[in-house]
């Protein structure tokens, strides 16, 4: 089954929401797979699956600091418009969740995507409905039913190459065994991922990305800060 595609829009900042979304898709795609496989070898749907989505905590954000997010955002924006121009962008995991739940780039994933950024990873809490699986042979079973996981991963672009590792999965509370990460991380399409129009974009205006201190930190038109 394929990845579904993100939605298209224009603009700079939007560049970057659509490589985000691939990354995020194509790992929410291939462990959905790697979990419904095993479902079928088992015949445990249960034990990887749930009734009831996962319910996302609110992001609380005053209009004033919506309004400055959105302010330093712009200015970034406008920084990858002009390739002379040297400017770094930081955002917080309330930040990215506030884009996520406000932004008309991540309509699809408000209800179903959380960010918490730790240190130099990023944890990423989805529930992510498997009606689409449902039908495909013998499969009926995951109709109204959720994946609602947990993803640790590391994201870095360095030297024109986004480099992304999943560090962990934790499925219903369980966490996967790291023959399971092993599994995973080798049946992921990094190379597809850095082949699609949105990351190649984003490669050839951003010189750095990474996530230090608990931020998600990225910048053009210099190497990134060292500690």
């Amino acid at each position: 089954m394929s990845t579904p595609e993100p939605k298209k829009s224009g603009g700079r900042s939007c560049l970057l929401y659509g490589c985000l979304s691939v990354i995020v898709l194509t790992l929410l795609g291939t462990l959905a797979v790697y979990l419904v496989v095993r479902s079928a070898i088992n015949s445990s749907i249960e034990k990887f699956t749930s009734a009831e989505p996962q319910k996302m905590e609110e992001v609380a954000m005053s209009d004033a600091e919506m309004e400055a997010l959105r302010g330093r955002i712009r200015t970034f924006r406008e920084a990858l418009d002009d390739t002379n121009r040297v400017a770094m962008l930081e955002l917080d995991g309330r930040e990215v969740n506030a884009i996520i739940t406000t932004s008309t780039n991540f309509a699809d994933f408000k209800d179903l995507l959380r960010v918490r950024l730790e240190g130099d990873s990023a944890r990423c809490e989805v529930s992510m409905p498997l009606d689409e699986f449902a039908k495909l042979p013998l499969m009926s079973g995951l109709e109204g039913r959720y994946l609602n996981a947990s993803l640790d991963l590391s994201v870095e672009i360095q030297n024109d190459t986004l480099q992304t590792t999943l560090n962990g999965a934790t499925v219903k509370s369980d966490s996967l065994p790291a023959e399971a990460i092993r599994e995973l991380q080798k049946s992921l399409p990094w190379h597809e991922i850095q082949e699609s129009p949105e990351v190649k974009e984003l490669l050839a205006m951003i010189k750095w990305l990474k996530i230090e201190d608990g931020k998600i930190k990225l910048g053009t038109g210099q190497p990134a800060p060292q500690p």
